[in-house]
């Protein structure tokens, strides 16, 4: 082949038809120009010189804000302004917190615009700032009538439940980021807040949103996770054009989202999408959405036209965690769908870290579950896949670290091959696997896994290991529920945690179980018929004992606390045992700091001795009267006696008498009963109580119905006197009262 003397040279492309190839890559179609978009995007035309592969390969490999903003994150990271990272099983960073100089550079250069209301004496001096721009109230200290003396807000958090949006907050018409939840209704006045951006109204009550939600055409992110009472979204919801994020976490009651959602072209992250049958609501509406982070698919049977399924185009989705779920029960759906369905939604391979498969019926799973290119793969479960012959090969799955399978509605013929998890050859395949969940596996052999940290064994009739196996030399962390025989297990000198429940045929355990050296908590629930702990085993190091097995009878009983003398740094201890006494040996565990003791009969004065104590549970006992040893607890901070039917008399040092007054300065939350309140003398005595700080959620208020000597009109004076927070009340029941109102 020649060398051509004389090359055709193509012109430069015009501005315009640069900026119509430009604009295609990187919008779409069909979205709505925004102004700021469309300068910054003509700016960076002018430098593509008319080249068109420069126009196209901009246009398409554009950064979003979250790029940019994960960019800026990493930098600071690098640079030592972060600390206390924690980061979840998947190495995302969940949550960190500023260093103290950083902390403190910011104060300074936010100087009024930021305010964090902790405390009820600072709630007042707050309003003499006049450039609060952010506010966040964790205290309740704040009402929402004095928000209009603010005119300059944009963001306002609230920490707890409020029964409505009030109409002072509906005022602040500044307010870019709001999040606050509601036990009632959405006010359709949330239109007024048009610059909102940022909405979050998770663990609210309501039932629906209103449709003027639908007009802020600046929100960009709305999450209403845990609104576990949501039944419906505004059909009108894909006006939203802005929207960035739409997270509906835990929504139990939610069945479907609005039609056309793939008209919301800027979405990045959509938590959950319900399949329907009709258009509008098809799979493929996903089609043209370039998703991130998470996502659930629900109803996948619903699916018909394989066509659908592949126009949803997930390979092309960035995806972090994806979860794909079939109902379990279905009315005439095609046979054989399923593994068409599956396999068409075949995900992105460089992203995916988390996958779960729930309720799929088909035989085999799609090769691309076994494919060397999910490297990135640390998390697979499987769920309910009551067809399957055989699991994937996932030898080529290196990095995973964690494997659940769930087979509760299994039959015994529905995985067969799932006897071990290593190949044929002996070969391992999961030499980072660190997790595992096995449940309702009938055949399962247990083998090695070098680095596994974590095993889970429930309703597996007989748990076995593979002899000749030292199988778990890095297992810190292990459970073993319902399973009728344990055999083979050994070699686990690295566990720290153990929990064995409902063996309920188990009269003895292995003595493998013995040579436990660094164990710190012990768990045993239901095992009834248990009678005695290894003669080896060591408690050296031992944390936390938790004994429960309500039916078993004191005298075959032999699981008795003296082994206890030996335990140095025992900090709790739990036992629901029907015991006569409290053991000796418990008493000179010194370092205690919680003790829970369920349905005993006696508590001894040693009792006194445990001075680090800070929490005791006697719940259910069946004593009559407490030690006065009990006071010498000065670090006590919580005594449950709920439920001790028996209990005639507190210690004389605790038995004062109390006024009502002596109420007045505690912080109360939750539940409160007062009782006997036709011994308050005056209404000015109740008022002292002063309810309405406290953030009560259930209150009961009793007069006695026998009485002696009592003042007329004295009720309606103290219950007026008595009148709680309004903001936090949920419940309030009134016994015996004698008024007229």
């Amino acid at each position: 082949m020649g060398t051509i003397k004389h090359p055709h040279m193509l012109p430069e492309l015009s501005v315009y038809y640069c900026w119509e190839l430009f604009k295609h890559q990187a919008f779409g179609a069909d979205e709505i120009e925004q102004e700021e978009l469309v300068m910054i995007g003509r700016k960076i035309v002018r430098k593509c010189g008319g080249v068109p592969l420069a126009a196209k390969a901009l246009g398409d490999g554009r950064l979003d804000a979250e790029d940019v903003g994960d960019d800026a994150w990493n930098e600071l990271y690098r640079r030592s302004l972060f600390q206390d990272i924690e980061v979840d099983e998947f190495g995302k960073v969940t949550s960190f917190k500023m260093h103290d100089l950083v902390h403190d550079l910011a104060q300074f250069v936010a100087d009024e615009e930021v305010c964090c209301i902790t405390d009820e004496d600072y709630a007042p001096v707050l309003f003499e700032r006049k450039r609060i721009q952010h506010l966040s109230d964790y205290r309740w200290w704040l009402h929402s009538t004095q928000l209009h003396q603010v005119k300059s807000l944009r963001t306002y958090i609230k920490s707890k439940a409020t029964k409505e949006l009030s109409s002072d907050v509906l005022k602040c018409y500044s307010l870019r980021l709001l999040h606050i939840s509601l036990r009632e209704e959405l006010s359709a006045s949330i239109v007024d807040l048009k610059h909102l951006k940022y909405l979050n109204l998770s663990c609210s009550d309501f039932k629906t949103l209103p449709e003027s939600l639908c007009k802020l055409l600046n929100l960009k992110i709305l999450k209403l996770d845990y609104c576990q009472r949501l039944q419906k979204l505004p059909d009108s919801l894909v006006r939203l054009k802005a929207l960035q994020q739409l997270s509906l976490k835990v929504c139990r009651s939610l069945s479907r989202l609005p039609p056309y959602i793939g008209k919301l072209n800027s979405l990045r992250s959509l938590s959950m999408y319900f399949v329907g049958e009709q258009k509008g609501f098809l799979l493929a509406e996903l089609g043209l959405l370039k998703l991130k982070r998470d996502l659930e698919i629900k109803h996948l049977e619903r699916v018909k036209n394989i066509t659908d399924a592949k126009e949803s185009n997930m390979s092309s989705k960035k995806l972090n965690n994806l979860m794909l779920r079939w109902s379990i029960v279905r009315e005439g759906e095609l046979e054989g769908n399923d593994e068409e369905v599956l396999e068409a939604l075949q995900p992105c391979t460089e992203t995916l870290q988390s996958l779960r498969v729930e309720g799929y019926q088909g035989v085999r799973f799609p090769p691309w579950m076994s494919t060397p290119f999910l490297k990135n793969l640390t998390s697979l479960e499987l769920w309910c896949c009551t067809n399957c012959i055989k699991l994937p090969v996932l030898r080529n799955l290196r990095s995973l670290k964690r494997l659940e399978i769930n087979q509760q509605y299994l039959s015994l013929r529905s995985l067969p091959s799932l006897i071990r998890l290593s190949s044929e050859d002996g070969e391992n395949q999961f030499p980072s696997l660190s997790t595992l969940d096995i449940e309702d596996c009938p055949h399962f052999w247990l083998q090695g896994l070098p680095s596994l940290k974590r095993l889970t064994m429930r309703r597996n009739p007989k748990l076995k290991m593979c002899p000749g196996l030292e199988c778990l030399p890095c297992l810190e962390d292990l459970t073993i529920d319902s399973c009728e025989e344990v055999e083979g297990l050994r070699f686990m000198t690295a566990l720290k945690k153990l929990a064995l429940i409902n063996l309920i045929n188990i009269k003895s355990l292995p003595e493998c179980f013995g040579d436990l050296p660094l164990l710190r908590e012990l768990r045993i629930f239901g095992c009834y018929k248990l009678m005695r702990l290894p003669t080896s085993l060591s408690l050296s190091r031992l944390e936390t004992i938790m004994l429960r097995q309500f039916f078993l009878k004191e005298k075959e009983s032999t699981i008795h606390s003296t082994q206890l003398h030996q335990v140095k740094s025992l900090r709790t201890y739990v036992d629901s045992r029907t015991t006569d006494e409290l053991s000796y040996d418990v008493l000179r565990c010194y370092s205690l700091r919680v003790l829970h003791l369920s349905r005993w009969k006696e508590l001894s004065s040693s009792i006194g001795d445990l001075k680090h104590l800070r929490y005791l549970n006697l719940s259910y006992g069946d004593f009559k009267t407490l030690p006065e040893s009990l006071c010498k607890l000065l670090n006590l901070q919580i005594l449950k006696l709920d439920y001790c039917y028996s209990l005639q008399k507190l210690p004389n040092s605790l038995e004062r008498g109390f006024l009502l007054a002596e109420l007045g300065q505690l912080k109360l939350k939750r539940n409160l009963d007062i009782k006997h309140l036709e011994k308050v003398k005056s209404g000015n005595d109740a008022k002292e109580i002063n309810m309405s700080i406290k953030q009560l959620n259930k209150l009961t208020l009793t007069w006695g119905r026998f009485r002696e000597g009592k003042l007329e009109g004295n009720d309606e004076e103290v219950l007026e006197a008595l009148e709680p927070c309004t903001e936090t009340l949920l419940s309030l029941r009134v016994e015996g009262y004698q008024g007229n109102d």
